[in-house]
């Protein structure tokens, strides 16, 4: 408890780069994940547009589909407590990052949101982390289950991938053409 009083604020060097984090710093970065920013006494709940900023520079297969959850769905999927308590005997919240990938995965390419449940129940008996998971979606509202829908639903989809490889026609060491191979590959094959 002492290092929580003596590293409270970040602590710089004399031309304030930072050397040691404070605990406030990291608290206000972990709140601002929720939707919540800290100024100085007060915390107040902020509510940012919803729509995520479409950066036309990279490409779909570059962007994290996990930036992109509303901040509604992030809120209810970042309160999922875990099973066991941690060694202080407190039920936490699982990170989202520990769950994400795996709801992801389960509901690729499902039609609506009682397939996507039916797909986690079974992942689910091989991953009982997604059990505290299955728990909190089955006490969702129908306004928040169809949140969860639109936001899954469209984060990954099955598609194909082409690939074009050009070679040279050589006969007798004389080049005399160009071929081009065009090869198709399923995305859930290769990712």
């Amino acid at each position: 408890m002492l290092n929580v009083y003596l590293y409270w604020q970040d602590v710089t060097d004399e031309l304030g780069n930072t050397i040691v984090k404070g605990f406030r710093s990291s608290i206000q970065e972990r709140l601002e994940e929720y939707g919540m920013k800290v100024k100085d006494d007060t915390v107040e709940i902020v509510d940012e547009d919803d729509t995520p900023i479409r950066i036309h520079d990279i490409s779909r297969l570059q962007e994290n589909p996990k930036d992109k959850l509303s901040s509604g769905v992030k809120a209810f999927l970042t309160d999922i407590r875990a099973d066991e308590p941690n060694v202080l005997g407190y039920y936490t919240a699982i990170p989202l990052d520990e769950i994400y990938s795996e709801i992801n995965e389960a509901t690729v390419d499902q039609p609506d949101f009682p397939s996507m449940m039916a797909q986690l129940r079974a992942k689910a008996k091989y991953n009982p982390t997604l059990i505290p998971v299955i728990r909190k979606l089955e006490s969702l509202s129908a306004q928040e289950e169809a949140a969860f829908y639109a936001n899954f639903a469209n984060s990954y989809k099955n598609f194909l991938q082409f690939r074009t490889d050009k070679r040279d026609i050589v006969v007798d060491g004389q080049k005399i053409g160009e071929v081009i191979d065009v090869k198709m590959f399923d995305s859930h094959l290769y990712f």
